[in-house]
Formats: structure tokens, C-alpha cells, sequence
């Protein structure tokens, strides 16, 4: 007798959430893949340094208005294009600690999030904007 194929479940998928409204962050949610819906100015809070903390922030359609990020600490780059050029951004070298994606970016722009309990890393692509910081 032949036996069934399956496809195993694999136990280490993303846990998802949807955000479009302020959010404050926390440890609890570690691993977590944020969709944010952004059809006015989002702002998303990690006020926290926990080593091995990650999470991965997509903008889940066009977006309406910023994303704004904001950590204790920040380094990384983060590459993006407005349609015309290319800019690669060294995310935090002057103490920065707002990442904002602009208003307008294109649906599955992201940043990838991670700690090593100094600062957060940042790594991300974004199209039709340009990452800034603050």
C-alpha cells in the first residue's frame, strides 16, 4: 500500500500582525512580522534594548502617510529609490533615532529590525521615497 504524501508544518513560521494606528512595541512581541497600513502619519515606538529581540516591518499597501520609527539607539543602511535615484542611507551615524518610511512608499517596503542590547540594527529597501531619520 502506498502512503500519503504530506507537507510538513514548519514550526518556525513568522507570527503576523497587521498595524494602522500608533503603536508602542514591546519584548512580548519579538519575532513578529508587523504589516502596517499607513493611510495617515503611523508611529511605531520600540523604547527598549533586549539582545536577540527582531521584528520586520512591511508597509502592507502604497502608503498614505509616514511610518515613523523610534528606538533608543539605531545603526544600518538602508537602501531606496524615488523613482529617479538611488540613495543609500547610513542609518543613525549621528545619533539618529527616528527612522521615518515617507508617505508614498511603495507597498512591500520594509525594515528588518534587530538587537544586540546597545542598539537596534536596521536594515531595509523602500521604493518611490527615500528613507529619513531624525
Amino acid at each position: 500500500m502506498a502512503k500519503i504524501s504530506r507537507t510538513p508544518f514548519n514550526a518556525s513560521r513568522w507570527i503576523t500582525s497587521r498595524l494602522s494606528t500608533d503603536t508602542t512595541i514591546t519584548k512580548k512581541l519579538t519575532g513578529r512580522c508587523f504589516f502596517v497600513t499607513a493611510t495617515s502619519t503611523t508611529n511605531l515606538n520600540i523604547n527598549f534594548l533586549d539582545s536577540g529581540c527582531y521584528f520586520k516591518i512591511i508597509a502592507r499597501e502604497n502608503t498614505g502617510g509616514d511610518i515613523n520609527i523610534t528606538f533608543p539607539a539605531m545603526e544600518g543602511v538602508l537602501i531606496a529609490d524615488d523613482t529617479s535615484t538611488v540613495v543609500i542611507t547610513n542609518a543613525g551615524e549621528s545619533g539618529q533615532t527616528t527612522l521615518k518610511i515617507p508617505s508614498g512608499a511603495s507597498a512591500g517596503s520594509y525594515v528588518d529590525l534587530i538587537c544586540d542590547g546597545q542598539k537596534w540594527y536596521v536594515t531595509g529597501m523602500a521604493h518611490g521615497v527615500h528613507f529619513t531619520q531624525s
